[in-house]
């Protein structure tokens, strides 16, 4: 806590000092899971990488506080020494506290708590004049004013110094069911009611295979796993986790005298009730660790892309020996490096469940990009107001679509503008972790921008850049660049010159890690 209240006073002083001179700044983090390009110009920017500590776990209140650059991966081990665990946690080990909050994580458990805002109780901020401020959703009016302004809105209210989150009881095991759908209108209705209160479920999330083979899968932790098949997803000979679950549901577990579930469908593709009653889905058990970070090797399915990209087989065996250089930290190590991020969409997407089967609808036609992630969220506004979001939605089902962008479409900006477009027309909204090419003018007729203006002007941060200032593709117009560089950037543009750097550069960070 000592070396805490010695960082505070150093970025409380240095955040003033760029006030009284009226210079804009931006916060340094030293990490990012954003597929944005990374911005940082040391003179002025706000350096908060050492910002990584967990500062205590109260076991009897049940209360984390931590530092904002403290990852997921780290704050779970601390946790479960007390039996505890966050609520939300976002299924990227690498994801930071800090980041969850400000970027609107989710992960399989929203359905039931939300973003990853809503599970924290109480936050300390640096305000844009170096005020530093503790607040949190129980205080009074301006208190929760200023929490809820923070959350969402990628740091441009202020400098998150610390954060506290509530925890809840862990288990040893997350008890998993895979259940098959057989088309978006089936995967709507499955992820309904495996929501719904009375399941008993913690986690439900899903994966879309194709237009006609999809999966739902549900978890409940569990102390024991009473003599079931357990599976891991961290260790390198393990399979990856979306493999698994097409195996999962390839080969389903029949009770007695019942039908395959090829079989038990109506003409329409549908379930039927009486056959869904008696077909035993598949079940099995993940350690609890193993499950909440089940994608990290592969990055869900990215790997897969990252294979065709380097004229890889993608076998069990190059997933194994290359295993170091496909957890998620390596990947984005490689992604940025390699600049690879202009030939794949990497887009999470949410929509209200009543426009779900149209916008799978509308990416099967347009796109045709498979897998797809499925996960509902129980939606809470956050600091930053979606204008068209219909009233009293209390539910999204963000949709994760992620791989090579379609040929329909002539560019990678003009594959994202119709996906954008999209998007809002069915009253949707994508996250902004992602490359965004919204207009200024775009932007803002979709989030409620005097309400933000005013509380960055109330809380003094107009120094730091607003939201679409933070989110909005640079203009080359605007970089001076030498010929030399221009030539430089020809050839590393290359996909194979390009790709190998990102690998060499992850291969160094996977050496680096285990030197440690």
């Amino acid at each position: 806590m000592e070396n805490h209240a010695n960082s505070l006073l150093s970025i409380s002083a240095r955040v003033r000092a760029f006030h009284e001179a009226g210079t804009s700044f931006r916060i340094y983090h030293g990490s990012t899971n954003s597929t944005r390009a990374v911005i940082r110009d040391p003179a002025t920017s706000v350096n908060i990488s050492a910002l990584n500590n967990i500062l205590s776990v109260d076991k009897d209140l049940r209360i984390a506080s931590v530092e904002p650059n403290v990852p997921m991966d780290a704050l779970v081990r601390a946790t479960l020494e007390y039996g505890l665990i966050p609520p939300v946690i976002p299924e990227f080990p690498g994801i930071t506290v800090g980041g969850g909050f400000a970027g609107s994580a989710a992960e399989s458990s929203s359905f039931k708590y939300g973003f990853l805002d809503s599970t924290v109780e109480r936050v300390e901020v640096v305000l844009g004049d170096g005020t530093v401020r503790d607040v949190g959703v129980n205080g009074d009016e301006e208190e929760k004013e200023l929490f809820h302004a923070l959350a969402g809105t990628l740091g441009t209210i202020g400098v998150l110094t610390r954060l506290d989150i509530r925890l809840v009881e862990a288990k040893p095991f997350v008890a998993l069911t895979y259940l098959p759908v057989c088309n978006f209108q089936e995967a709507k209705r499955v992820v309904e009611a495996a929501i719904d209160a009375k399941s008993g479920n913690d986690f439900v999330d899903g994966i879309m295979f194709s237009p006609t083979k999809g999966a739902i899968v549900t978890g409940k932790m569990v102390s024991e796993t009473c003599g079931g098949k357990i599976t891991q997803f961290s260790r390198k000979t393990d399979e990856w986790c979306f493999l698994h679950v097409e195996e999962m549901i390839s080969t389903p577990i029949q009770s007695d005298n019942t039908r395959p579930f090829t079989d038990s469908k109506t003409s329409d593709g549908e379930l039927s009730d009486s056959d869904a009653s008696t077909t035993s889905p598949a079940v099995d058990y993940a350690p609890l660790a193993d499950y909440l970070f089940r994608y990290d090797r592969g990055a869900f399915w990215m790997g897969k892309y990252g294979c065709a990209h380097f004229l890889l087989p993608f076998t069990k065996t190059i997933r194994t020996l290359l295993d170091s250089l496909f957890h998620t930290r390596e990947m984005y190590t490689a992604l940025h490096a390699s600049k690879m991020q202009q030939h794949h969409l990497v887009e999470d997407l949410a929509v209200p469940f009543s426009n779900t089967v149209p916008f799978l609808e509308y990416l099967e036609e347009d796109f045709g990009i498979y897998p797809l992630w499925l996960c509902p969220i129980k939606y809470r506004p956050t600091g930053l107001t979606i204008k068209h979001l219909p009233q009293n939605t209390d539910m999204l089902l963000n949709v994760g679509v992620w791989g090579p962008w379609s040929k329909n479409y002539k560019s990678f900006k003009a594959a994202n503008l119709a996906l954008e477009s999209k998007v809002k027309d069915l009253k949707g909204v994508k996250w902004l972790y992602a490359q965004t090419f919204y207009t200024k003018d775009e932007f803002w007729d979709i989030y409620e921008r005097s309400k933000y203006e005013n509380l960055r002007v109330k809380y003094a941060a107009t120094n730091l850049p607003d939201v679409y200032e933070k989110i909005k593709q640079p203009d080359r117009n605007d970089i001076p660049i030498s010929l030399l560089a221009s030539l430089w950037e020809a050839i590393f543009g290359f996909w194979l010159v390009g790709g190998l750097y990102g690998l060499f550069q992850a291969w160094r960070r996977a050496n680096y890690v285990l030197s440690k």
